[in-house]
């Protein structure tokens, strides 16, 4: 073999071992910067008394800002409507979801109208959002 293949061959292992990191690393760009970013400078700005009135002049407060959270009643209020919303909302809908899964996967006669009637409404609001954005 010779020398240029080698280096041929060499460059190929390495380019096919780089290759899929540079593919997906458009992905962690746009994360860091609109994800992670605006998450750290929350999480520090959390940590600091800023007034509303000049949001760059920020004093650091350290952890008094939590500790006057956990002494708020509002915030124990909001938490405690957060949960039961949550929990109201989603246990009815996933016990829904699963009885009627349950009950279209029988072969019953007319099942498939059934299970074409379960999922038209979501067939039919992509189709009339292609349509709304093909005639812009």
């Amino acid at each position: 073999r010779s020398r240029a293949a080698e280096r041929r061959s060499r460059r190929y292992r390495r380019d096919a071992k780089w290759s899929p990191y540079a593919f997906i690393s458009p992905f962690f760009l746009f994360f860091a910067a609109f994800g992670l970013f605006p998450l750290l400078y929350t999480g520090w700005a959390s940590l600091h008394k800023v007034s509303l009135h000049s949001p760059t002049d920020m004093e650091w407060a350290g952890l008094h800002n939590y500790s006057r959270l956990l002494e708020d009643e509002f915030f124990w209020n909001a938490l405690r409507n957060t949960f039961t919303i949550g929990v109201i909302s989603t246990v009815p809908q996933l016990l829904m979801a699963l009885g009627l899964a349950h009950l279209l996967n029988y072969r019953l006669r007319g099942s498939m109208f059934y299970r074409v009637a379960m999922l038209t409404p979501y067939a039919t609001s992509v189709a009339a959002a292609t349509l709304v954005f093909t005639l812009l």
